[in-house]
């Protein structure tokens, strides 16, 4: 997951959609490393959104308090007309 939101980062993508509608786990590792690339994303005018969080996830997200950091979504058309709204 690191290398690849990196790949997209340095090729000037800074609207990210990241589903983690498939992830069972996430460790303090992948916690750094949404929280870095979100960082990354937010320096360079863009922003990392998050779809389909499973429900550890989601309590995950809760507890840290890193769910009032991220803008989180259930459906792929949402995440994707949230950007259009901000540059309104």
């Amino acid at each position: 997951m690191r290398t690849k939101l990196k790949q997209l980062l340095n090729a000037g993508q800074h609207r990210i959609i990241l589903n983690l509608g498939e992830i069972t786990y996430l460790d303090s590792v992948g916690l750094s490393t949404l929280v870095a690339c979100y960082t990354s994303a937010r320096n360079a005018g863009g922003d990392l959104k998050l779809l389909h969080l499973p429900r550890g996830v989601q309590h995950l997200l809760q507890i840290t308090r890193l769910s009032t950091v991220f803008e989180i979504y259930e459906d792929l058309a949402s995440a994707v007309e949230s950007f259009h709204t901000e540059e309104q």
